[in-house]
């Protein structure tokens, strides 16, 4: 037994022979759904379900846009706060306040990353660096 599990060394993910296989088949994408549409006309509902998803994706969900009162002027905690306390309140829904926090953390990591490349900078045009 291999240390691990998962799929041999060199052994093709299926997924991939499945998309050699259909190159092969088909010279062309265009011909690949010729084929398609042709079974979706003599009655499979598989191909009918996969035009239907090429000609009109399926809808991703979406948040409704929400109104948080945050200061503007404190630091990336009092910001957290703020958001938990609107859901807490009930304000906005977990998830919404989730998705804010995660844009909070990635706001604070680019603040972060240009802090640092302004100090650089300054140590830089002074000649310590």
């Amino acid at each position: 037994m291999r240390d691990g599990g998962g799929r041999p060394p060199g052994r093709r993910d299926i997924s991939l022979r499945v998309l050699e296989g259909i190159a092969q088949s088909f010279p062309t994408e265009r011909a690949f759904w010729a084929h398609v549409a042709t079974l979706a006309k003599a009655g499979d509902s598989g191909a009918m379900i996969a035009i239907a998803d090429r000609i009109a994706p399926k809808l991703r969900p979406q948040s409704a846009p929400v109104n948080v009162e945050v200061p503007q002027n404190s630091d990336i905690v009092a910001r957290a706060d703020a958001i938990i306390a609107a859901a807490t309140r009930g304000d906005v829904g977990v998830e919404e306040a989730c998705g804010l926090i995660t844009a909070l953390g990635s706001f604070a990591k680019l603040r972060e990353f240009a802090e640092l490349e302004s100090r650089l900078a300054a140590l830089e045009a002074r000649g310590l660096v």
